[in-house]
């Protein structure tokens, strides 16, 4: 007769019912040994906790060296995608910067020749005051700033506000110390300009929105997308040539003007110092 083979669960069950049975007993038996041992003095014990010592701190180094490389490289990886962003961002206004030099360039030549052909005689630059907006009240009903500039600087009614360089409003209402500034994007806000590329009139319309509209252009305008906006003068409120903004399209046969300035970082502004019939203060 066959003897049937020997199981390991068989074997393992007797081992662990000792294991249960003892493990607490000697566990308690090997900290009380390295107890006495450690303050018996023991030089192996205290050998083998110093070891144990110096391992542990080379690990714990080991793993801070680690975490403090990965973070290195993390913030390595982080640098480099936000280079990569910049230089894109480098690289869209580099062109536009470079579109922006050619039409600068073509819009010089042909003022030159213009100037030459019909011995344009050129206003006299006009005095300014510089100052900055403290206030603004964007509500749904109206667009204007407040700013620092009042009578006693030289502040008037009807005056032309710019900011770095294109007209953001008209100066409606001033105190001796303040003025309240009227901007372009206000519903009541009415300005005669003229489309820079083309020579086309119209006039510019504020809706509360960050564009403006064009309205009462020629039917035969030539007018597209990209052109430049400047005041015309017209009325003899405010100079002419005072840049605006670009001209885009609309829906339909409507054409819109995005101002020059980002109405959200609307900082110093300055104040063009003229009379209401458009001949220059001179200083």
């Amino acid at each position: 007769m066959s003897r049937r083979p020997i199981l390991f669960s068989e074997v393992a069950k007797p081992l662990r019912n000792l294991w249960q049975k003892f493990a607490i007993g000697g566990l308690v038996g090997v900290s009380f040994f390295l107890m006495i041992s450690d303050q018996a003095g023991v030089a192996t014990i205290k050998q083998v906790k110093s070891s144990v010592l110096d391992i542990m701190g080379i690990f714990l180094e080991l793993g801070t060296q680690s975490t403090s490389i990965i973070r290195d490289n993390l913030d390595t990886l982080k640098q480099i995608s936000n280079l990569k962003n910049e230089l894109d961002r480098l690289k869209k206004e580099n062109q536009l910067l470079s579109d922006w030099k050619h039409k600068a360039g073509a819009l010089a030549t042909q003022n030159a020749a213009l100037r030459n052909l019909h011995n344009f005689i050129p206003l006299a630059p006009a005095g300014s005051i510089s100052g900055r907006v403290i206030a603004s009240s964007g509500g749904v009903f109206s667009k204007s700033v407040l700013i620092n500039i009042g009578k006693i600087n030289g502040a008037k009614t009807g005056q032309a506000v710019m900011s770095g360089v294109a007209l953001i409003g008209v100066v409606v209402q001033t105190g001796n110390n303040y003025s309240r500034v009227l901007l372009i994007t206000d519903l009541n806000s009415q300005v005669p300009v003229r489309i820079q590329n083309t020579g086309d009139p119209g006039i510019m319309m504020g809706d509360n929105s960050k564009m403006t509209k064009l309205f009462f252009l020629p039917q035969n305008s030539a007018i597209s997308e990209g052109d430049i906006v400047v005041t015309s003068g017209g009325g003899g409120v405010l100079p002419p040539d005072l840049p605006i903004g670009i001209v885009r399209r609309g829906s339909g046969a409507l054409f819109k003007v995005e101002p020059f300035e980002d109405w959200s970082d609307l900082g110093y502004i300055r104040i063009l110092n003229y009379k209401f019939d458009g001949a220059i203060l001179t200083k």
